[in-house]
């Protein structure tokens, strides 16, 4: 090849065109190494070989073949040189690339890791929970022996969430007097699901309802947070029975309830009432239409596991006050 340059150098610009355009006439366009036999005759010349740190032998380089003896070749890539194929140079390139999946493999744990943090972060601020229940976990509540079983089952619900919201009772009904820690253990359920990234909603009934209430009198559509309500991965209602009985409070309640239940999703409630005295507890005074407070709790009590909470009213109990 080096004697063959030397005979073209000794010819007119022409005649070595000539001679280029005779032999590369018939070569298609496409990829090329720089040990081809055809290489000397190209332009620009190909680069020198470059050896295997591992063995010694050459190593060439890559270009590709644009016709007319016009080769462009890669210098400045990665896969400029072809890299030697023996098993020190295979080992090296093994390393590399388990290197490079490691380094992809962390930045895209660290991407989910930051979008975690922000989906948590909103589903804080769209969660509805007063302060005080955002400080309410499994770890800061008084576990006692009358509690210690209502405890077990909001525990082993938040764990296992996604399994146990598969089964035709997939809520809770959190059920006892005052002061006994039911909203406790429901903010801890709704704390522990929000740090996995889960949308959950946790509101006092009342709350609720007057969120429901101001935002349709502010732009007479309530449809943004009557969706929330009706399609979060979990909707907890604390103190049900609280709030004043009325037509409108009655079928609003059926309403989310209803479309929760329509798609099997998860409701958690506290309530201070059975079940059974909800119905009364929801329906407005001198009414004789008990239908919807009757719909909303029996869809209830067909989908939540009662959790009874006994005991006396840690509030009075701290306070060293009886009642």
């Amino acid at each position: 090849m080096r004697s063959l340059n030397n005979l073209l150098n000794t010819l007119s610009p022409a005649e070595q065109t000539e001679i280029r355009t005779g032999w590369t006439n018939d070569r298609p366009n496409g990829p090329v190494t720089s040990d081809d036999p055809d290489a000397g005759l190209w332009e620009p010349k190909p680069p020198e070989p470059v050896k295997c740190p591992y063995c010694g032998n050459n190593q060439y380089y890559a270009g590709y073949y644009h016709g007319h003896g016009r080769v462009q070749w890669y210098l400045n890539t990665v896969d400029a040189v072809i890299p030697c194929k023996c098993d020190g140079m295979t080992r090296h390139i093994e390393k590399q690339r388990e290197l490079y999946r490691q380094r992809l493999d962390q930045e895209k744990a660290e991407q989910q890791k930051k979008e975690l943090k922000r989906l948590i972060e909103k589903n804080i601020r769209s969660s509805g929970m007063p302060e005080k229940f955002r400080r309410r976990t499994f770890s800061t509540f008084q576990v006692s022996n009358e509690n210690s079983k209502a405890f077990r089952t909001c525990k082993a619900y938040a764990d296992r969430f996604d399994e146990l919201t598969e089964r035709e009772q997939n809520g809770l009904a959190i059920i006892g007097p005052i002061g006994t820690g039911k909203t406790h253990l429901a903010a801890a359920i709704a704390n522990e699901l929000l740090q996995s990234g889960k949308k959950v909603i946790c509101m006092p009934s009342v709350d609720m309802l007057a969120k429901i209430r101001a935002t349709y009198r502010e732009d007479g559509n309530d449809d943004e947070i009557m969706n929330d309500l009706k399609t979060a991965d979990l909707l907890i209602i604390d103190d049900l029975g609280k709030e004043k009985a009325t037509e409108w409070t009655s079928q609003t309640l059926y309403t989310i309830i209803n479309a929760r239940y329509e798609n099997e999703l998860p409701i958690v409630i506290t309530t201070n009432y059975t079940l059974k005295n909800l119905v009364d507890r929801m329906t407005p005074a001198g009414s004789q239409d008990s239908i919807s407070a009757a719909a909303a709790v029996d869809r209830l009590y067909e989908t939540c596991i009662e959790v009874p909470m006994i005991g006396k009213s840690w509030r009075t109990s701290q306070h060293g006050r009886t009642v």
